[in-house]
């Protein structure tokens, strides 16, 4: 999923389908888009297209520096802290 402005790409999200549910990944939005509401607008396509499909539930490995975003948007934390790739991530879930 990519979201543009004027031409440009200024967020994007990698959804793969997990069984009966999707996995969200490699979410982001340019720093000087931050703040603005593309990452809130990206994530609600994203669940309509997983939804259009049939899932049940999203899911992903959120670094725990984006977990208050992802909570804004309806995602619970599942489970301990745990490190990826160097940093601190939460599993978190949407049905």
């Amino acid at each position: 999923i990519g979201a543009f402005r004027n031409g440009k790409a200024v967020g994007c999200l990698l959804m793969k389908p997990d069984g009966e549910n999707f996995r969200l990944r490699q979410m982001a939005v340019a720093s000087s888009q931050a703040g603005k509401g593309i990452g809130a607008k990206i994530m609600i396509f994203a669940e309509r297209v997983a939804r259009a499909r049939g899932a049940g539930e999203l899911w992903m490995h959120a670094r725990e520096s984006a977990a208050v975003f992802y909570e804004k948007q309806g995602f619970v934390k599942e489970g301990e802290r745990f490190e990826e790739v160097g940093l601190p991530h939460f599993t978190m879930r949407k049905k």
